[in-house]
């Protein structure tokens, strides 16, 4: 049973999580990529990319609400013996970051979400270091990815591994049926809305799954759209963005809705450069120029460290 010393909690504090053993034990949790949770079905932004090359419409998938995910298990056994955790990844997800998959002997919780503590990689082994897309047997929903990790339980009795990763068709162009994201050339089903995702583990005779579902959301906007996300990739809402044309004037002004997405829809003559100008609720500015063609829309994919 997971324990910890009883007492007020304020937004700034970690909480270390002391472990107490009785027999073994194997949790598990999605969340996104800071360790808190988010709401299920989370969200996949598709913006439609008018080109004329296409004879029908295309939607690029710009990013996901929240924009990188983590899955983390947790294991509690007995200090010095050994342990051995297979872990399903899902269909498409793949892993982000330079080491994106790690082992900690605890963790603590700080505003609702998981910190790692006192990383112990080194002690174990990997049957992969990453995961991408080729890794997958099939390419199709329902398609897994097993990963391996060995080794022996520390003197905390708590093996917990984290998984940094993001949903793999990021930048991908689909068609659109109702709400579902087909392949553009056949018209097949790649992502149906709603779609589910089961991430599981298992030690020995230990097993633990969680399933989290995603919800298709379809922007159609001529002109300029873009998504505002941080250095973690999750949107920022409530930012203010401002349109100016090439002799510096302001010709428009919108915010970024739930999912970092805003748009300016207009139609042009000819090719048109402008300028935007994103601004922070903390006051940091971003401004970025760019070019729209006409009967084109410009995707633009803006960070902001907050």
């Amino acid at each position: 049973m997971i324990t910890g010393t009883s007492g007020s909690l304020a937004h700034t504090a970690t909480v270390t999580v002391n472990v107490t053993v009785t027999s073994a034990q194997l949790r598990s949790a999605v969340t996104d990529a800071s360790g808190c949770s988010f709401a299920s079905p989370f969200r996949l932004i598709f913006i439609q990319n008018n080109t004329n090359v296409h004879l029908v419409p295309v939607y690029e998938l710009v990013t996901s609400n929240p924009g990188q995910f983590g899955y983390n298990v947790f294991f509690n056994g007995t200090a010095g013996t050994p342990v051995t955790l297979v872990v399903s990844i899902p269909y498409p997800f793949v892993t982000n970051g330079a080491n994106p998959i790690q082992v900690f002997s605890n963790f603590g919780v700080q505003s609702g979400c998981f910190t790692p503590m006192n990383n112990i990689s080194s002690g174990f082994t990997f049957s992969a270091s990453t995961i991408s897309l080729t890794d997958y047997s099939t390419q199709a929903m329902g398609s897994s990815v097993m990963v391996t990790i060995s080794g022996n339980v520390p003197s905390s009795g708590m093996v917990y591994v984290t998984f940094h990763l993001q949903y793999g068709f990021k930048g991908s162009v689909f068609g659109k049926s109702n709400f579902d994201a087909t392949n553009s050339t056949t018209g097949q089903i790649v992502i149906p809305n709603g779609a589910s995702y089961t991430f599981s583990v298992s030690a020995g005779s230990l097993t633990n799954s969680q399933i989290v579902t995603s919800q298709n959301t379809f922007k159609q906007d001529p002109g300029i759209a873009g998504i505002l996300t941080d250095q973690f990739g999750n949107p920022i809402a409530g930012a203010t963005v401002s349109l100016y044309d090439s002799h510096g004037s302001l010709l428009s002004i919108t915010f970024t809705d739930k999912d970092g997405y805003f748009s300016f829809a207009f139609n042009l003559a000819h090719k048109t450069t402008f300028t935007l100008q994103v601004s922070l609720s903390n006051g940091t500015t971003i401004t970025q120029t760019v070019t729209v063609k006409p009967n084109h829309v410009a995707i633009l994919d803006i960070t902001a460290t907050i």
